[in-house]
């Protein structure tokens, strides 16, 4: 549809988001209204949403169907409610329910809608009371209603039955006629209700059949010495003694998604079973919906416990359809046992519609209940199989116990048995065991040290100061230490050692660059500086061949003090082209010979400090005092 409207696959996107919302929101209104009348129904969008066929749909009324549509458990309206909303005025509606409170609200519903009807009476009559009457939708609500469940004096509910209110035992959808459940064990035997308790397939799965005849005798028991049961919580009683609370003091087990639950939970739920013959309802209510409704109308069952959806499952086989291909490869007579519905004359077959439906995330959270619900979808179908005259085989060729393969057997041990358990471990495994202990101890056994004087030593004093008044205190210059040495810049005119030797005269040409002085040290004395350059070159000297002495007084020799130690004064370096510019303002005394001898040797590096120029300014300056 969205093609042919031209709007591709961004306007479908938009109907489903549109469509969506509004089911949300019918449903949540659904819900509102079924909590104002004391009823929250359980998977009510989702049975909504496959309920109605195209096919049905109102030429005069879109989005609207005809028909008439049945709600097999009314309950406080929630199902019919939803019903009438999408049926148009020539739709109609008719529901069942036993309860007389339901019917109260039914009658209510009756005059504000014309096209709703109400019946009290069980939806087993379906088919009976609406047979001729084409029915185009069924739907069925199996189990206790949520307000049945909620008023304690219906006697249904044993949540909070410990620390709650007692409530009698009644557990009838019909509470004006019947035996109630306290009346129909009164009557009964100790036989007869271990059978119901055996074969309502709603006790615990961990239950066998002699604890299930214990739980039975029990509560005989009880009856017999303290007369007829008149309260739930006595009936109980006997249940949890069986099932090992014998210090007679009530508890309640903990469900993972229930919360608290009390341990006679399932055995009163086997007995609501079969005192409202449930089981015999739900199928006998399946087969008048499937005689009732128009071919291709849907069956709606929503199931909550094991016993219904066993139910469900074997009434789909026995009137579901085989396919074609399943006709040809199996014989009439295998046919007809596995399909019964060939055996018969009808003209119809119920077909499963998808998957059993479960509640959605965001139903749950605003109706808790809703977890354990499944929808079953079914549809009624033409029948395209044969007829089958041949006679099923009977049960005992069809099933047949078969022996099981047999297991490997052990005649005799291989040891002597007495010996084994008299000796006991033997010794060496004992010994090994030891040895293996004491040697992983010895790999992580810590040094051994003398724990006073270690916590009385203290820290180092190279430790103590701090990494500030390391870098604040000046560093002495030595004489040609190895580290001064990797600090020194390359001459202008020769290649330094990069081993200088201590001890050595260097010449005033040769400079090292010393380290940074810290921000508040004071400017170098002028002697200092020209001994600084003097030691560096004394170490280049010991490398190189040492040249001729010339009559310059720029290169005197130099003899640095080892016991004098200058303050630092932070060096800085220039380029070779920086040191050419400032070489002209310089005033030396070299001789002609000299600067010729200058010029033949091979150009300096391009990198050069400013001690250099600086040594040679001081040599033409008085040298000052001795101190």
């Amino acid at each position: 549809e969205a093609e042919t409207d031209g709007g591709g696959w961004e306007s479908l996107q938009e109907q489903l988001g549109r469509r969506s919302k509004e089911m949300k929101e019918r449903h949540e209104t659904a819900l509102t209204e079924g909590q104002d009348r004391g009823h929250q129904p359980v998977l009510l969008q989702t049975a909504m949403s496959v309920m109605f066929q195209d096919e049905f749909e109102s030429p005069t009324d879109p989005g609207l169907y005809d028909g008439t549509y049945v709600d097999c458990t009314f309950g406080r309206g929630g199902m019919s409610q939803g019903l009438l909303k999408r049926i148009s005025s020539k739709g109609r509606v008719i529901a069942f329910d036993l309860d007389v409170a339901a019917e109260a609200w039914g009658r209510r519903l009756e005059q504000e809608d014309p096209r709703f009807k109400f019946i009290r009476g069980p939806f087993s009559a379906l088919g009976k009371l609406l047979e001729g009457v084409p029915i185009h939708g069924v739907l069925l609500d199996a189990g206790v209603s949520s307000p049945q469940y909620d008023n304690l004096l219906r006697g249904f509910s044993t949540q909070d039955l410990v620390n709650g209110p007692d409530r009698p035992l009644d557990m009838r959808f019909d509470n004006s006629s019947g035996q109630t459940v306290a009346q129909w064990v009164e009557g009964t035997t100790v036989a007869e209700l271990a059978w119901v308790l055996s074969n309502s397939q709603e006790a615990d799965v961990s239950s066998c059949s002699l604890l299930l005849e214990r739980v039975a005798e029990s509560v005989m028991i009880d009856q017999e010495r303290f007369g007829p049961y008149t309260s739930m919580r006595h009936f109980c009683d006997a249940v949890m003694r069986v099932k090992g609370y014998t210090d007679g003091i009530e508890k309640e087990d903990w469900h993972p998604k229930l919360g608290k639950v009390h341990p006679a939970r399932l055995v009163t739920g086997s007995l609501r079973s079969f005192i409202n013959h449930e089981t015999e309802q739900l199928r006998l209510g399946a087969d008048s919906a499937l005689k009732v409704l128009v071919p291709r109308g849907r069956f709606v069952i929503c199931s909550f416990r094991p016993s219904e959806a066993r139910v469900l499952k074997q009434w789909q086989c026995e009137f579901e359809d085989p396919s074609p291909e399943i006709q040809r490869k199996l014989s009439r007579q295998r046919l007809g046992e596995l399909y019964p519905l060939t055996r018969t004359d009808l003209n119809y077959s119920v077909r499963l519609i998808g998957k059993v439906m479960k509640a959605s995330a965001w139903e749950i959270d605003l109706n808790p209940r809703s977890r354990s619900g499944k929808n079953w979808v079914f549809e009624k179908a033409p029948r395209l199989s044969p007829k089958v005259s041949e006679e099923p085989r009977a049960a005992e060729l069809r099933f047949k116990e078969p022996s099981p393969p047999p297991l490997r057997e052990v005649e005799s041990l291989s040891f002597d048995l007495e010996s084994f358990l008299a000796e006991g471990a033997p010794g060496s495994l004992i010994r090994g065991f030891e040895e293996t202990i004491r040697d992983s101890l010895r790999q992580v056994q810590p040094p051994i040290f003398n724990l006073k004087s270690f916590l009385a030593a203290g820290a180092p004093e190279s430790l103590s100061d701090s990494a500030e008044e390391a870098e604040a205190k000046p560093k002495p210059i030595r004489k040609a230490s190895a580290k001064a040495s990797a600090a020194v810049v390359p001459p202008l005119e020769e290649e330094v050692d990069p081993k200088p030797k201590r001890g050595r005269k260097v010449a005033a040409k040769d400079v090292v660059a010393a380290p940074e002085e810290p921000p508040e040290a004071k400017p170098m004395p002028k002697r200092a500086r020209a001994a600084a350059a003097a030691t560096t070159a004394s170490d280049e000297a010991a490398v190189e061949p040492k040249p001729k002495p010339t009559k310059s007084t720029a290169k005197r020799k130099v003899e640095v003090a080892e016991d004098e130690t200058p303050k630092p004064r932070k060096m800085t370096t220039k380029t070779a082209s920086e040191a050419e510019d400032e070489a002209p303002k310089t005033k030396t005394s070299t001789t002609k010979k000299n600067i010729e001898a200058a010029e033949a040797k091979p150009k300096p590096k391009k990198t050069t400090t400013k001690m250099a120029s600086e040594a040679l300014d001081e040599e033409e300056k008085p040298k000052p005092k001795k101190t």
